[in-house]
């Protein structure tokens, strides 16, 4: 980072303005921006005020101006959280790929399923720290609810291991998450909680309607033990019930023994749950088929005509046609899509494999984004048909594309902006483009950790020509707002010559302006010019200013010795440098030809000085020919102003010179 005069640096991370009272014996208040939302106020007691018990006291106060939702936090917090995972995930493909000339190799998948597990805790960490409690519940919800989608796809796109037992692990997630899918719409987990009330307050739920279709409905998406668990609760089962309806309650605990003997293809035993499990498809193909004709053979026992309580037999052959499964019948007892898959696998085909397609339509940015390293995981067809270019996205494939939109998304928020390039670094189209815009796009100001966030991307991404350009612009804005040291600093860093001899240029009109007795003035151009530096004094103004300084400081001390009446031979010595330093400006190429009347004016009083005749003859002849090319090129270029009065009195003085340097020699 380049030097710049401590007046001109400001409070890091902050814009500052400063409302300080002149007087110092008034109360000073300082406003500042902090972090975020927040304005800091500050209130100092006056230096000579003694202080007392009625005194204001000095003290800082923190505001809060306007609010963040509890959802703009929430998502804040999920867009920094989940991209170390996705950082992560891009850097081992990358190397991947590097290493093997055939595509990712083939336990690829494993890597994504780490990743998938990474963000799914994500998803279900619950880190709310302001806001309302109902607020905090919505938020709680919709991250659960994207926890499910996430999820549902890890089961179906990632884990391989998981497709030898899609149907428990659809069943398991089902119950994990039917609770939260009830707040979008009807499902089983809201149906059992109206029927749970009225289970407690009535001694025969059969004679209830809503009691059977609940039971459908749990039993069409395998939650087993609840079935039999309400299925015992039937009215026949009472104690002063069980002789008359001893038929009733024997067809009741048949289908119940029924249900909790449903086998299972599972992964290993699960001492809690219901249904007897199997971890070898042969053993439970042949399980499958017995269990089924003991279904089909209580459906035909001649036990249901003994049966008076027509709401228990329609309801119990519900329950076995759902188990034989009767798509009619799953179609009615399910409420949405996920619950009538469950059904299907778990009791029509129970190896079904299944594919979700054109999802993207129902998801927002973030999960489209993140989710698609979980499509292609185990899918040869999926990762080329994500990473194929097509024309409708000019060239782009699904993947980049995105990655663009969500980066454009993230870019627009002044908390996510830095963010976009983990996601548009990797794209091999436009996302190198679009990322050298968004950080150009960055406003310039005295916002210090803006500017050093910038560069340091551009630095981690090699964007060397983006960081050039953001240091002239962070140049031009300093110089604008006079703070010219910071300015050429920073135009340095970008190796901005025009503008530099622009800005050389400038200050050498300052400088000829600036009279002797505004030293104040002097010094601060003295500092600038210093600045500057002598590795630039090649390139154009830059160089002449560096000699002009030198030669107006040496005809300034000359003329102080002359003013002050210092000894002669330091009058001498302080002339003859301020001679040699104007002849070095009137080498070729260095003086521009509107800079030469003002030198030419300034050496007359050289030429003049009696005591010594300090310009020597073959001096005195190069002044003379750059006068007369000055004049020569005025008659054809009326842009400078050369008075015959100058000009009269310049060229007096070089001849008289002249005359007194032939004699001497």
């Amino acid at each position: 980072m380049p030097g710049w005069p401590d007046s001109d640096m400001s409070f890091a991370g902050e814009k500052s303005i400063k409302a300080w009272s002149s007087d110092s014996a008034s109360a000073k208040v300082c406003i500042s921006w902090g972090t975020g939302n927040k304005l800091r106020l500050s209130y100092l007691h006056p230096r000579t005020q003694e202080i007392s018990s009625t005194a204001t006291p000095s003290k800082v106060v923190e505001v809060k101006v306007g609010s963040v939702s509890s959802h703009e936090s929430a998502m804040r917090r999920l867009v920094y959280d989940s991209l170390p995972a996705f950082a992560l995930l891009q850097n081992r493909k990358q190397q991947a790929l590097r290493q093997s000339q055939r595509g990712l190799p083939s336990d690829w998948w494993e890597t994504v399923l780490q990743y998938s597990r990474s963000i799914s805790v994500v998803l279900g960490a619950n880190k709310s720290s302001s806001g309302s409690v109902l607020n905090e519940t919505s938020e709680m919800e919709k991250r659960t609810l994207l926890r499910a989608i996430w999820d549902l796809l890890e089961i179906v796109y990632v884990d391989k291991h998981a497709s030898s037992w899609l149907t428990e692990q659809l069943t398991d997630w089902l119950e994990r998450y039917d609770q939260v899918l009830s707040n979008v719409e009807p499902t089983v987990n809201s149906k059992l909680s109206v029927l749970k009330p009225k289970l407690i307050n009535t001694r025969f739920p059969e004679d209830d309607e809503d009691y059977w279709s609940s039971l459908a409905s749990a039993l069409s998406i395998g939650w087993l033990d609840v079935v039999v668990k309400y299925l015992r609760m039937h009215g026949s089962y009472q104690h002063d019930q069980i002789d008359n309806r001893q038929t009733e309650n024997g067809l009741v605990e048949a289908v119940a023994v029924l249900i909790s003997k449903m086998p299972r293809l599972q992964q290993s035993s699960k001492t809690d749950t219901v249904g007897v499990t199997y971890t070898f498809k042969p053993e439970f193909s042949k399980a499958w088929e017995r269990w089924r004709n003991q279904i089909s053979k209580l459906v035909t026992s001649v036990f249901w005509l003994e049966c008076t309580h027509e709401g228990t037999a329609n309801g119990l052959k519900q329950l076995l046609s759902i188990l034989l499964g009767d798509t009619n019948i799953l179609i009615s007892a399910t409420t949405h899509w996920m619950e009538l898959l469950v059904s299907h696998v778990l009791f029509v085909k129970p190896f079904l494999m299944v594919v979700l397609v054109e999802c993207r339509k129902h998801f927002d940015p973030w999960m489209v984004t993140h989710m698609l390293e979980l499509l292609s995981a185990k899918n040869g067809q999926a990762q080329s048909f994500l990473t194929e270019e097509r024309d409708e996205f000019d060239g782009l494939s699904l993947e980049e594309f995105h990655r663009l939109v969500y980066a454009q998304i993230l870019s627009s928020y002044p908390c996510t902006w830095q963010l976009t390039p983990f996601y548009l670094a990797s794209g091999t189209h436009q996302g190198q483009g679009l990322l050298e815009a968004i950080l150009l796009m960055r406003p310039v100001s005295s916002d210090s950790k803006v500017s050093a966030k910038v560069l340091d991307i551009c630095r981690m991404y090699d964007l060397h020509a983006v960081a050039e350009r953001y240091k002239r612009m962070m140049g031009v804005y300093y110089w604008k707002h006079g703070r010219k040291g910071l300015g050429i600093s920073w135009l340095q860093c970008g190796r901005d010559y025009s503008r530099l001899t622009y800005a050389a240029n400038e200050l050498f009109t300052d400088v000829s302006q600036a009279s002797v007795g505004d030293s104040g003035r002097l010094q601060e151009l003295d500092s600038l010019i210093d600045l500057l530096g002598p590795q630039f004094e090649g390139f154009g103004g830059l160089a002449f200013l560096h000699r002009f300084r030198d030669f107006k400081g040496a005809l300034f001390s000359f003329q102080e010795g002359l003013a002050n009446s210092i000894s002669f031979d330091k009058q001498v010595v302080a002339g003859k440098t301020a001679v040699k330093h104007l002849m070095q400006l009137m080498k070729d190429g260095i003086t521009a030809d509107k800079f030469l009347l003002p030198l030419l004016q300034d050496a007359v009083e050289l030429l003049n000085f009696s005591g010594e005749v300090l310009v020597s003859s073959a001096e005195t002849n190069i002044l003379l020919l750059r006068l007369q090319n000055l004049t020569i090129t005025n008659k054809h270029d009326t842009v400078l102003d050369l008075s015959s009065e100058s000009v009269a009195k310049i060229r007096l003085a070089l001849g008289r010179n002249l005359g007194r340097a032939i004699l001497k020699d």
